[in-house]
């Protein structure tokens, strides 16, 4: 049968993808050809370097020695969905790749004008998003976010708080997918002036790690007692600022409407000795 050109439609058509050495890739590809009007036999997806060498087929005698063991198809290639893994990937694939289809009974055809190459980066750092001002028992949503190439495997996320994790997965544009993690937990004051971080694990061991700002954790309803003052005062600041407490933002109000910013125990010298007392262990 005669070579024609047939309608192509390569779903990526980025003419490049992205990967770290160590880490593997997944080459986004589709393929379409002419329905025949018979039954096709067969399919035997091939994919090639520019000079013809055989890096995917499913007789793996074919493949050339360096890829031997690292090349998978992992699209339905009867559903059209040429997809390849490379894994591990290596400084030396770069490409450019081209994808061949043969169909038993009917024709193959080699998509030489759409190939594709793999370009290098450095294992992205994780973006970490937390609301740093909370109040105290409330409960915190903070996530991790990393782009990565390689779907099947991955990166690993540890945090450096505990609490309830999820994992979240998003497919990009030029080979690229974007990773979260989500964190939820109840708010302390032991959380307060911390660093919430994230340490992300790349497949091939890479680890890149990420802080988020300060935390700003504010009491919710607390009694103050001061050494300076009268036995077991009651006292709340009613301020939206991190300064030190003036005299005239002092008011004895009930213990159930006392909401202080932590921040006030070490703005000022004059608060060094004073101690946070839950309204349950001190009667008014």
């Amino acid at each position: 049968m005669g070579v024609f050109k047939w309608p192509l439609f390569f779903v990526f058509l980025w003419f490049k993808v992205q990967g770290f050495d160590g880490s593997c890739v997944v080459i986004p590809c589709s393929y379409n050809y002419p329905e025949p009007g018979k039954q096709i036999t067969g399919r035997t997806g091939i994919w090639h370097t520019k000079t013809n060498d055989v890096i995917y087929h499913k007789d793996n005698n074919q493949i050339k020695q360096e890829f031997k063991g690292r090349t998978e198809l992992v699209g339905d290639i009867t559903q059209k969905n040429c997809s390849l893994k490379i894994n591990p990937l290596r400084q030396s694939d770069r490409g450019p790749f081209y994808f061949r289809i043969e169909l038993g009974g009917y024709n193959q055809y080699s998509y030489r004008n759409n190939e594709v190459s793999i370009t290098f980066i450095s294992a992205p750092q994780p973006t970490v998003s937390v609301k740093e001002e909370v109040v105290e028992g409330q409960t915190v949503s903070a996530s991790c976010s990393v782009s990565h190439s390689c779907p099947s495997s991955p990166p690993e996320f540890t945090w450096t708080h505990s609490g309830e994790k999820r994992f979240q997965s998003q497919q990009l544009t030029d080979g690229q997918w974007k990773a979260t993690s989500v964190l939820t937990f109840k708010a302390t004051k032991a959380d307060h002036n911390k660093r919430l971080s994230c340490t992300v694990r790349y497949k091939g061991g890479l680890m890149r790690e990420q802080a988020s700002n300060v935390l700003k954790v504010k009491c919710n309803v607390c009694a103050l007692w001061s050494p300076v003052l009268p036995a077991w005062s009651i006292l709340c600041f009613l301020t939206e600022s991190y300064q030190a407490p003036r005299q005239r933002d002092m008011a004895l109000i009930p213990l159930r409407l006392c909401t202080l910013n932590l921040d006030l125990l070490s703005s000022s010298s004059v608060w060094q000795t004073t101690r946070w007392a839950k309204s349950a262990s001190h009667s008014l």
